[in-house]
C-alpha cells in the first residue's frame, strides 16, 4: 500500500465510507462547477456532474 492509499484509509478509519463519498462526490461537483465557470467546456462539466451524481447515489446506498 503506498502513503496516499494509507492516508485514505485512515480516512475511512476516522469517518466512514460514506463520509468519503460524500466528500468526493461534492468534489466532483465543484470540478464541474469550476469547469462550467472557468472553462465553458461543459461536455466535460457534465462528465464531472454525472460522476457526482453517480458517486451520490451509492453513498445512499450505503446504510452502515
Amino acid at each position: 500500500m503506498n502513503n496516499r492509499e494509507s492516508k485514505l484509509e485512515e480516512f475511512v478509519d476516522t469517518t466512514s465510507v460514506k463520509r468519503v463519498l460524500l466528500a468526493l462526490s461534492s468534489i466532483c461537483d465543484g470540478k464541474a462547477a469550476h469547469i462550467s465557470q472557468n472553462w465553458q467546456d461543459m461536455p466535460l462539466a457534465k462528465t464531472w456532474m454525472k460522476v457526482s451524481k453517480q458517486i451520490q447515489k451509492l453513498a445512499d446506498r450505503i446504510t452502515v
